[in-house]
């Protein structure tokens, strides 16, 4: 509205006319955030009063609904809560990316380190749809292991390729093992070429003769993508 455009730009009627105040007052306008960037405008025109600001603004369109793809860990009904009072609104930068950082603390606090809104597409009906991609493997590379451990770790390890990825799973998965064969254990997160995430876990063996039990280093995660 009128009103929340002049409650946020500095310059007052009577002011003298700073360029760099008007462009501060384009960006405060800008941070808004329901306005279409790319067609914001402030025009000086020089009159025998003074200089006169013209100020043209296009609202970005109006969200009907939402509409959510890629979820399985969930529901649809949580998502909406998450993005509750957007709806029936023009779209509003700062609102949809504080919901968009919601979900992603959704899934990370939960152990989902991957997932994250991917997309977000704008449809000419007024649908806005949200776009989440969970974090899936699309392959686990194990190294390191003794062979008489691999069918047992291979029984305890529930993270197999094409299944998302949740690292407070794998890390109760894997908690047992360290200290007592390995003294280290080390999992990180590659990309492939094609922009699928490999999962990288690695058994180190306790080299230190007569290393007390449970002085081995649990390493975090190095190189997952949060």
């Amino acid at each position: 509205s009128t009103d929340k455009i002049i409650s946020v730009m500095r310059v007052r009627k009577g002011d003298l006319y700073s360029r760099d105040k008007v462009m501060d007052d384009l960006k405060a306008i800008n941070r808004i955030g329901c306005f279409d960037d790319r067609k914001l405008d402030i025009n000086p025109v020089l009159t025998d009063g003074g200089v006169v600001l013209t100020i043209k603004v296009v609202e970005n369109p109006v969200i009907k609904r939402f509409v959510y793809k890629g979820n399985t860990k969930i529901a649809d009904k949580d998502l909406a809560h998450l993005f509750d009072g957007q709806v029936g609104l023009p779209q509003n930068i700062d609102s949809l990316s504080k919901a968009i950082d919601e979900v992603d603390y959704w899934y990370h606090s939960r152990g989902y380190v991957l997932a994250k809104v991917a997309d977000v597409k704008d449809r000419p009906d007024g649908t806005t749809q949200i776009v989440i991609d969970e974090g899936k493997l699309s392959a686990v590379e194990i190294t390191g292991l003794e062979p008489t451990d691999k069918t047992a770790i291979a029984r305890q390890i529930s993270v197999i390729r094409s299944q998302i990825y949740n690292d407070s799973n794998l890390i109760n998965e894997l908690r047992q093992w360290y200290g007592r064969v390995y003294g280290d254990i080390t999992r990180s997160i590659a990309v492939d070429k094609n922009g699928s995430y490999v999962l990288k876990i690695q058994f180190l063996k306790r080299v230190q003769v007569g290393q007390p039990s449970g002085r081995a280093n649990w390493h975090g995660v190095r190189g997952y993508r949060a």
